[in-house]
């Protein structure tokens, strides 16, 4: 509208913490303050009346990509399932006698990249047992590593810069740089308005310069929606976009399509053979399958 307004949004809260040393405590308590108000609705909604149970509605095609997606139940509680946070779950008990399990496919959506990519150097930190780590050997490689994965995750969990060490800046943005994550995006959402741009310039330089193979796949994938309008995964889950092709919010869509396709169908192939045992052998008491949470699955057992 051309109109200049107050705001209190995330966004400028992190620009005036990071601008302001007097304001920072109280953005940071105000951060808490939202945190816990969100975490506690929750509860105050959610939870059936009588028995306390937390029931949601699952929609097996909520998404284009596999994923269920979760919401309210019919009767108005119930939460997203799937944003609960660990924090949260850590509250949710299990009855008598079980425990809620959760199997999580580690660096599931990483993998994917590095195979789909083709990217050698990626797929051997994928396999090295800390993609992360890994990744900042090959980024930053002035550093003293020891070529001792262990060792080196130590290394890379000192301070780096500001609120991340140097594996956090890693693992946030190289996963944003992964689905074509521009440097404005990673200052702003991956590093929390806590880096200049100058700063993550120069990491995504450095990321495309230790596996090109990442960047030569995003133009392909562009190219093949530009040219054909749709993608179509190993699985063969195809899936048309409608966007326009040549705005930057569609490529950044069909690049996480594949690989977070991939992992989902992967993961739900899994759980439906599970299940399937299960039942054949009547072993419903033991293992109860409650939630797929993208590329996990909640048990209780």
């Amino acid at each position: 509208t051309g109109k200049r307004k107050i705001s209190t949004d995330r966004k400028a809260l992190e620009k005036l913490r990071e601008n302001d040393l007097i304001a920072a405590p109280f953005v940071n308590a105000i951060d808490a303050a939202k945190s816990a108000s969100k975490m506690s609705s929750v509860f105050k909604r959610g939870l059936e009346p009588n028995s306390g149970n937390l029931r949601c509605s699952f929609s097996p095609s909520g998404t284009e990509t596999g994923r269920l997606s979760s919401q309210q139940n019919p009767y108005g509680r119930g939460t997203n399932a799937q944003n609960l946070t660990d924090e949260i779950r850590q509250v949710i008990s299990a009855p008598d006698g079980y425990v809620i399990l959760n199997l999580d496919l580690k660096t599931a959506e990483s993998i994917a990249v590095g195979y789909l990519s083709g990217d050698r150097g990626y797929i051997d930190a994928c396999l090295s047992g800390d993609v992360h780590t890994a990744g900042c050997r090959l980024v930053w490689t002035d550093m003293a590593w020891t070529g001792d994965i262990k060792l080196d995750k130590k290394l890379a969990e000192q301070p780096a810069y500001r609120i991340f060490s140097w594996r956090d800046l890693m693992k946030k943005g190289g996963h944003a740089t992964n689905y074509y994550g521009k440097p404005p995006t990673l200052q702003n959402v991956a590093f929390l308005g806590q880096a200049t741009l100058a700063f993550v310039k120069d990491f995504q330089e450095k990321y495309f310069a230790a596996f090109p193979g990442i960047e030569a796949w995003h133009l392909e994938t562009i190219a093949r929606v530009q040219t054909d309008g749709y993608l179509v995964t190993p699985m063969g889950r195809e899936r048309r976009f409608w966007g326009r092709p040549d705005d930057a919010a569609t490529h950044r869509e069909a690049i996480a399509y594949v690989p977070q396709s991939l992992v989902a169908d992967t993961w739900n192939d899994g759980l439906i053979q599970l299940q399937s045992w299960v039942i054949a052998n009547a072993r419903m008491d033991v293992i109860d399958l409650r939630a797929q949470v993208h590329d996990s699955g909640v048990f209780q057992i």
